[in-house]
């Protein structure tokens, strides 16, 4: 069969018009590997395929084997695929699946961003599940979280949570730090309502003035029992002085008492030495040529002498002046 070859030089004019009433107006069937039914080619800045329709302007359809694209837009300076809306409520790019555990819109890339989410007043990207999360992020990389938000705007907020009766936002861990808050200049958290903790607080600057607390609290401890050492060792000094002084007192005591006996014993016997003296004496010779006599008193010579004294004492006292 030989090809079919339409030409057109004025504007307005297709090189080739195919019109059907009950099909479609232009079939292009082909059976090689890696080449198109109907291809298009424009060189000179227009589409290499327009379509038209009160339906879908464009419609792929990839069917038998299991790698079969429906549509594959292909770009080397700009976008593979773009989809415009004017609609109000509609999307400029729609991606639906109807299987199990599909993706209605998948992004890739391998070093820029998988899918990228603009909006000049409304949502950037937008999330919702029936029964399953509205959004989900992983990653794999230990420097990076799953979801990040960012606020570029003064007062807002990088990541928002609400819930009407559950919880806003929940941060759970196995074994690292469910919840992160850093604050270079203002607020690490600040909490509007009643706060319930169930497990230990700690802070950690707080924690190191505890620390020195108690380094400075055994030190001090420790100057205290240098000190008790030192004042039971003085008290020790002490009570062996008192003691060594009075033993001293009580030797002195037992000397004075000693050498009061001996002064009275010396007077004692210097008295009796007297007696005998006057007795020995021959102009003590009584009147009728016999010698005085002398009777001591029976009682000790000390108590005598002590008698004797206090009693000259007292009549000392008791004479007139």
């Amino acid at each position: 069969m030989s090809p079919i070859v339409g030409t057109a030089a004025n504007p307005g004019t297709a090189g080739v018009t195919g019109e059907s009433e009950q099909w479609n107006g232009v079939l292009g069937v082909s059976r090689a590997n890696g080449h198109a039914g109907v291809a298009g080619v424009n060189e000179r800045g227009g589409n290499g395929i327009y379509g038209r329709g009160t339906g879908n302007g464009v419609w792929g359809h990839g069917y038998a084997h299991a790698n079969a694209i429906g549509v594959v837009g292909v770009s080397d300076h700009n976008d593979g695929v773009a989809g415009i809306s004017q609609t109000t409520g509609k999307s400029g790019v729609l991606g639906v699946h109807h299987g199990q555990n599909g993706q209605g819109v998948w992004g890739q890339a391998n070093k820029g961003r998988g899918v990228v989410g603009l909006s000049q007043t409304g949502t950037g990207v937008y999330g919702r599940s029936e029964a399953d999360e509205g959004v989900r992020g992983e990653s794999l990389n230990r420097h990076h979280g799953g979801v990040v938000g960012i606020s570029r705007a003064v007062g807002g907020h990088g990541v928002y949570g609400t819930c009407d009766e559950g919880t806003g936002v929940i941060a759970v861990t196995k074994r690292g730090t469910a919840l992160f808050a850093k604050a270079d200049a203002g607020k690490a958290g600040h909490f509007q309502g009643d706060i319930e903790v169930t497990g230990i607080i700690r802070n950690a600057d707080l924690q190191a003035r505890l620390d020195q607390a108690q380094q400075k609290v055994a030190e001090l401890e420790r100057k205290l029992m240098a000190l008790q050492a030192q004042l039971n060792e003085f008290s020790s000094n002490i009570n062996t002085r008192v003691s060594n002084c009075e033993t001293q007192i009580r030797g002195l005591a037992l000397y004075s008492h000693s050498h009061e006996l001996a002064r009275k014993g010396a007077e004692a016997d210097r008295a009796v030495a007297d007696a005998e003296e006057v007795s020995l004496s021959p102009s003590l010779m009584l009147s009728n040529g016999h010698e005085p006599s002398l009777t001591l008193p029976e009682e000790p010579l000390v108590g005598a002498s002590m008698g004797a004294g206090a009693n000259q004492s007292q009549h000392e006292q008791d004479q007139p002046e």
